[in-house]
């Protein structure tokens, strides 16, 4: 039985590494843009301003419809007899009597009626002419409408791409300092071993080992958290990646890029002229468009409208009296008069929003250079604490070591040691923050100045 549990033990490792999934930052990136909701959602409304575009151009053609009709009414709506004819003579009593005589002998009636009953079907079409520039305007908004929202799309891409970058980096540096947590725990399992025999020889105190059991009970305890802070932090670069995961098998995930490899600061300068402007600020100058374009539209409501047609089709409103195939060709003008002053009123409002959405753009390509230098100030800032955390580290580790020396050769106590241990591990763990930030540092000066895009 022991053998056989020492051939588990043994092989364990090597079951668990073939386990292991590798996941690096592209995959996280190619995984988001198939899978992320808002991207999705983002190319919908590239593809609904694509069709309200399509939808536009068929104010270019003209209408066509098929009516059909039909009535019946309980008495014919025409009537007509001798005295609609004559009116006002004994002449016209005489003929109207005789007349009557004469038709209920024959057995006709003594008057004319139709339009009891009639139907009807025909074709229009109607092609506007002129409509105040509002067709033409209308199909360059909805041309306007589709670039923004592609730009929307690209934007959505970049902020996703970002969050990614984000979400996998602090995972990263979790894992780095789950990493140097491991190397603690071998060194304190290394001075438990030493201090137990030492212990069992009756060389020192137990209240020595019973010193280094809390402090890897502290070590343990950091672990776990460490662990469970580690377990979200995936879950949630998942989740907005929408790669699927089984939350049993999460330690087996491991994402393979390190915090250790980074560009210099002179590496990602992006040189002012080389610059492109904000998506964001032709976003401003396309509302700046369309508002142009709405007043323009506005204004040509103002104006005259002429349309033409041509209607043919089989009609026979009066019965069985009169019925056949027609045609027939019109033309309309329709001039406005009523809504000129509502109209004037619309278009000074236009004119304010042309004017506010002209500011913004200003400001904004002004603010462009500012942003761009504050964001690699902070690059600048970040790569320089890096380098104060890892002199840091080294000063630490040379004091552990020192430390380590002197108490293998009795001049320091087991306290100093654990002590610079602790100091070691601080210094480390400060130096992936350090790192961390930087990272952060450049992804926020590249997603804003582009040019690397």
């Amino acid at each position: 039985m022991k053998k056989m549990i020492l051939t588990i033990a043994f092989l364990m490792p090597f079951v668990l590494h073939a386990q292991v999934r590798e996941l690096s930052l592209e995959e996280c990136l190619d995984a988001a843009n198939s899978n992320n909701v808002y991207l999705k959602n983002a190319h919908l409304d590239v593809l609904s301003a694509q069709a309200q575009r399509n939808e536009a151009r068929w104010e270019f053609f003209p209408k066509v419809s098929l009516l059909s009709y039909g009535y019946r009414a309980i008495d014919p709506f025409i009537r007509i007899d001798i005295h609609d004819i004559i009116k006002g003579s004994d002449f016209a009593n005489n003929l109207a009597n005789y007349f009557s005589n004469l038709a209920y002998m024959n057995g006709f009636k003594p008057y004319f009626e139709t339009a009891q009953y009639g139907y009807g079907s025909s074709l229009t079409a109607l092609q506007p002419v002129y409509a105040g520039g509002r067709i033409r305007n209308g199909n360059k908004l909805a041309g306007l409408g589709v670039e923004a929202s592609k730009i929307q799309y690209d934007i959505q891409q970049k902020k996703t791409s970002y969050e990614i970058e984000e979400k996998y980096w602090f995972s990263v540096a979790l894992q780095e300092k789950m990493k140097t947590l491991e190397k603690m725990q071998t060194m304190l399992d290394a001075i438990e071993k030493d201090v137990t025999s030492a212990v069992n020889a009756g060389v020192i105190a137990r209240s020595q080992l019973i010193q280094v059991q809390e402090k890897q009970k502290e070590l343990s305890n950091g672990f776990l958290q460490l662990r469970s802070g580690l377990k979200l932090a995936k879950m949630d670069l998942f989740n907005a990646a929408g790669i699927d995961y089984d939350y049993f098998k999460l330690d087996s995930i491991m994402l393979v890029s390190s915090l250790e490899a980074f560009p210099e600061p002179l590496d990602i300068y992006i040189p002012q002229d080389s610059m492109k402007p904000l998506q964001e600020s032709r976003l401003l100058e396309i509302q700046e468009e369309a508002k142009k374009l709405e007043k323009a539209m506005s204004v040509g409501e103002l104006l005259p409208k002429v349309l033409i047609g041509a209607d043919y089709g089989y009609n026979n409103m009066l019965g069985d009296v009169s019925d056949g195939f027609n045609g027939v060709i019109f033309g309309m003008v329709q001039i406005p008069i009523t809504d000129i002053g509502k109209a004037a009123v619309r278009a000074k409002r236009y004119d304010y929003a042309v004017q506010k959405a002209a500011n913004e753009r200003e400001y904004l390509d002004e603010q462009l250079v500012l942003l761009s230098r504050k964001l690699f100030v902070d690059v600048e800032n970040a790569w320089d604490a890096i380098a104060v955390s890892e002199e840091s580290v080294k000063v630490a580790e040379e004091n552990e070591k020192n430390i380590r020396a002197d108490y293998e050769a009795g001049r320091d106590t087991l306290t100093s040691l654990l002590q610079a241990e602790s100091a070691t591990r601080t210094a480390r763990e400060e130096l992936i923050d350090k790192r961390m930030e930087y990272r952060k540092a450049v992804m926020a000066y590249q997603n804003k100045c582009e040019a690397y895009r």
